[in-house]
């Protein structure tokens, strides 16, 4: 990521041995506004992931994230409609 300040806090609990749940919330803004554009605020997002250990070598991950856009991507005119955005992760690992 270029032309940002990034900040990000973590946290993650272990109810049981074999889960892990981790939050995460980002926050992002231009170092420097380019000329002409709305605001530098790049937007904030959450994100919340939960891994299960099945077996010593084997885990599975669901992961969901949303972004409240910011008005950076409005480019130059207040105008223009962005959209917030969400995306949501499957994975099985397994390690060897």
């Amino acid at each position: 990521m270029k032309n940002a300040f990034f900040y990000q806090g973590r946290i993650g609990v272990r109810p049981i041995a074999d889960l892990d749940i981790m939050a995460s919330l980002s926050y992002a803004y231009a170092d420097e506004k380019p000329n002409g554009y709305v605001d530098d605020e790049y937007g904030i997002e959450l994100d919340l992931t939960a891994t299960y250990k099945i077996t010593n070598n084997l885990s599975y991950m669901l992961g969901a994230g949303y972004l409240w856009t910011g008005d950076y991507f409005k480019y130059n005119s207040n105008a223009n409609k962005i959209d917030d955005n969400f995306m949501v992760i499957n994975k099985l690992t397994l390690t060897f």
